[in-house]
């Protein structure tokens, strides 16, 4: 799909990853393994502190998610 109203890539991609993990999760998919080539966004899914970057809400939803 296309996104629109990006301000960076990073942006881009952790939209691109939360579609990923939540159309998983509509088809029922319990153990999936997501891969990405931005350090970025294996940071912030995967770190236990507080994000407070204009992208932290984005980048909690998708730990909760997963």
């Amino acid at each position: 799909g296309s996104l629109s109203h990006m301000g960076e890539a990073l942006h881009a991609d952790a939209c691109a990853l939360l579609h990923a993990i939540k159309l998983a999760e509509s088809q029922g998919m319990g153990r999936v393994v997501f891969e990405t080539d931005c350090i970025g966004i294996q940071q912030a899914a995967t770190t236990t502190a507080l994000d407070r970057s204009n992208l932290g809400t984005l980048f909690r939803e998708i730990k909760y998610l997963l």
